[in-house]
């Protein structure tokens, strides 16, 4: 896919709640990526730092690995969430002037094609809105470190979603049961049920609003689907009163583990 202008990237992010971009990290970049990805899962830690580790042993050996502020732990890994064109990306879309970010999820996953491979359609503010306020600017960077194809559970949008309003109690997503929850959000009733996959080529990257509902299915290819999820903020964001010592949003000040990726 060619390089898109800014119009057009701002206009599907408002009216789909979702955009693409390609060819936005370099190959010899992803190339380190990937190992480093390998020496994390495999619990080496460069910086000394212990990430959060949730699934990354998990008894299933199709679901999905899954690593919290990994950048944390590992230098290459914090080069690529900090890569300038993501960032210009980012602010891009967002029309921007600081793009920030505040929460990180290294994602693994595995080959195998059963339904312990699926993540739960969600709307990622169901697990921050007791951190941010109703209206602050906070959504998603989904990056492919290795090509995304059809067969390997890419991440899919609910084309418009991000119009049907914050509904914290429908959708999971540590939950399998993706048919379950395409029919509660179905009796919303809200909209056309649109599913959209993001086949992306490596290096290409993804922005999803924080009510965009979205999920995936099982990888039934034979190699690994790996990504990271980037969790950014713009300067129109503001902590929760009370909320400023939870975890994630507590070392915004610090921004060497929550760094700056574009100011204007």
């Amino acid at each position: 896919m060619s390089e898109r202008n800014a119009d057009d990237l701002r206009s599907q992010f408002s009216r789909d709640g979702f955009t693409t971009q390609e060819s936005l990290v370099p190959a010899d970049l992803l190339e380190r990526v990937t190992a480093h990805m390998d020496a994390v899962t495999a619990g080496d830690y460069e910086t000394g730092r212990t990430p959060n580790h949730h699934r990354i042993k998990p008894d299933d050996a199709t679901e999905i690995i899954k690593i919290d502020n990994a950048h944390l732990s590992d230098h290459t890994l914090m080069e690529l969430v900090s890569y300038p064109a993501l960032g210009a990306f980012a602010a891009t879309v967002m029309d921007a002037a600081m793009v920030q970010v505040w929460a990180v999820q290294l994602l693994i996953k595995p080959p195998g094609g059963t339904p312990s491979g699926h993540v739960g359609w969600h709307q990622d503010f169901q697990y921050w809105h007791s951190k941010w306020e109703p209206d602050s600017e906070v959504f998603t960077l989904w990056v492919a470190i290795n090509d995304v194809t059809a067969d390997m559970g890419p991440m899919c949008m609910l084309r418009g979603s991000n119009q049907w309003g914050f509904h914290k109690d429908i959708g999971d997503f540590f939950d399998s049961d993706i048919e379950k929850h395409l029919e509660q959000i179905r009796g919303l009733g809200a909209g056309p049920i649109d599913e959209v996959p993001i086949l992306l080529n490596p290096g290409g990257a993804s922005l999803h609003a924080r009510l965009t509902y979205h999920g995936s299915a099982a990888n039934t290819s034979t190699q690994p689907r790996r990504s990271f999820a980037i969790h950014l903020r713009t300067e129109r964001s503001k902590v929760l009163p009370g909320a400023e010592d939870s975890e994630y949003v507590r070392d915004l000040g610090d921004l060497e583990r929550c760094p700056i990726i574009y100011s204007a």
